[in-house]
């Protein structure tokens, strides 16, 4: 569970991203994290096989989902979600 401060207008608040890190086999599958903020959110992702399934941008408290394309390789791969400053290792 990671906490960092960000900056949103004029006002400062925090949020927070659980898990953190998490893997898949090699025919991936659907995975969600809970979202602690007490401000507007937008999460991203550095991967065109992770894929956000839910609404990116978010007021507060939420949830957020996605899914890992299966991999044509037995090679690990690795990306990450990004959600105000935190990240979660995929």
């Amino acid at each position: 569970f990671i906490t960092k401060f960000v900056n949103v207008g004029t006002s400062e608040c925090t949020a927070s991203i659980a898990p953190t890190s998490t893997t898949y086999q090699v025919e991936g599958g659907a995975g969600g994290a809970s979202i602690g903020s007490g401000c507007t959110w937008y999460a991203s992702s550095s991967a065109p096989w992770l894929t956000l399934t839910s609404d990116p941008l978010t007021n507060g408290v939420g949830s957020l989902n996605y899914t890992v394309a299966p991999s044509s390789s037995a090679d690990p791969r690795t990306a990450s979600i990004q959600v105000a400053g935190n990240l979660l290792q995929i």
